[in-house]
């Protein structure tokens, strides 16, 4: 159904049942690994170098304490984050929080453009920046540029326009010099990491609960709402509207204000 590169490793973390719905959605085409736990997870993660990383997060700790350890640990950042969960994230240093359970066509979509974003498998260089980036965050040891880069994007985005030249207008570095310093840290563009960290800062205001879908989508700086919901859904699995329901339905269950 999608292309997903063949023997990908992945790694779940959690609940014999959670392991088992999941695993059970994934094909054969996935090399699959359970732990109960962070304790062994860890252990397996830094032994066997998973592709993804899929977390339970109703097991304590695993959307906050292992999964930040995940994302800041030069051995293990460049892996992509999946956290599953039946409440409300708004704030996690996954890469991508997903509502629970999953259709087994939706968790291999979201799988397969976690795979895309990345471009590559083979980029293992624990001193670079990771490629997939849809959390980066401003915690995560990333160099002073990339630090800086990050930072112009985040607090920018609502701006329109506001693309690579007037990245390197708040940076301070010409554009070859960006596009140079750039190549050294990832397998993707300055453009896919733009769109991630917009795609992502939008699906925390839809969770929010506070703006509709033609706010958020002029927040994070698209001014085309059906180029958004379409960039949106290839990220997400899910409309934008289908993703802010879900998000509702998760909150009043979990009976918050």
């Amino acid at each position: 159904m999608y292309r997903i590169m063949e023997a990908s490793k992945i790694l779940i973390i959690g609940s014999h049942e959670m392991r088992a719905s999941v695993s059970a959605c994934l094909s054969e085409r996935f090399i699959k690994l359970e732990e109960r736990n962070e304790i062994y997870g860890w252990r397996t993660v830094l032994r066997e170098g998973p592709d993804l990383i899929i977390l339970d997060a109703a097991i304590p700790g695993m959307d906050d304490v292992f999964c930040r350890l995940l994302k800041t640990d030069q051995r293990t950042r460049h892996i992509p984050v999946m956290l599953l969960s039946n409440r409300l994230l708004v704030e996690t240093d996954a890469d991508v929080s997903l509502s629970w359970p999953l259709t087994e066509n939706m968790l291999e979509l979201c799988i397969h453009n976690i795979f895309r974003l990345r471009k590559t498998f083979s980029y293992r260089s624990a001193g670079k920046v990771p490629a997939f980036a849809t959390s980066l965050r401003l915690n995560t040891g990333r160099p002073d540029f990339m630090e800086r880069m990050v930072t112009a994007i985040e607090e920018n985005m609502h701006l329109s326009p506001f693309g690579i030249s007037e990245v390197c207008k708040v940076v301070g570095v010409s554009r070859s010099a960006l596009y140079k310093k750039f190549s050294m840290y990832g397998g993707m563009t300055i453009g896919e990491l733009m769109k991630s960290l917009r795609l992502k800062r939008a699906a925390s205001l839809l969770a929010s609960r506070q703006w509709n879908v033609s706010e958020v989508a002029w927040a994070v700086g698209f001014n085309d709402r059906k180029y958004f919901s379409r960039e949106f859904r290839k990220v997400f699995g899910q409309s934008p509207t289908a993703f802010m329901i879900s998000q509702e339905t998760l909150c009043d269950s979990s009976h918050c204000g």
